[in-house]
């Protein structure tokens, strides 16, 4: 659990809490979340951690605390096993990634309002290299984000 406690300290640090945007809502467990919400490891590793889950898909959002950047992955669980796929190659780079879509997820923060105020194809663009910019890497998550 020491690595744990590390994120928890970078944790406290960051007041993002959850983005909505059309269909999908990303939720970051606070602090006090964080211990329970290990229960929905099931099989994983035991230095990745549950921080937090998308509600579209039902996937749950992970870091791997072996990592002292804490790499972040979306995880899907499929017939026993997981389906990870790396998002952010740390913990704060996510964070400044959620935080552009956040920016730009005002007055889209559900599907009608997402269809009255749809996100230009420039601006969706240009949002999406700013991520990969971040990150360092390209991901289809982050399109597919701004699909729903």
């Amino acid at each position: 659990m020491q690595s744990l406690d590390r994120y928890i300290e970078l944790r406290k640090k960051v007041f993002l809490k959850d983005v909505s945007i059309g269909f999908t809502r990303m939720y970051l467990f606070a602090k006090d979340e964080l211990i329970n919400a290990q229960a929905m490891k099931r099989n994983l590793k035991d230095n990745w951690y549950v921080i937090g889950y998308e509600d579209l898909c039902s996937d749950i959002i992970v870091i791997d605390a072996s990592d002292e950047s804490f790499p972040v992955y979306i995880a899907a669980y499929d017939e026993n096993s997981w389906d990870l796929d790396l998002i952010a190659a740390s913990f704060l780079n996510f964070i400044e990634a959620l935080q552009l879509i956040k920016n730009i997820s005002v007055g889209r923060e559900n599907p009608i309002k997402l269809k009255e105020n749809p996100i230009p194809r420039e601006e969706k663009m240009v949002l999406l290299n700013d991520i990969y910019s971040i990150n360092g890497i390209e991901n289809s998550f982050w399109v597919d984000l701004l699909e729903y």
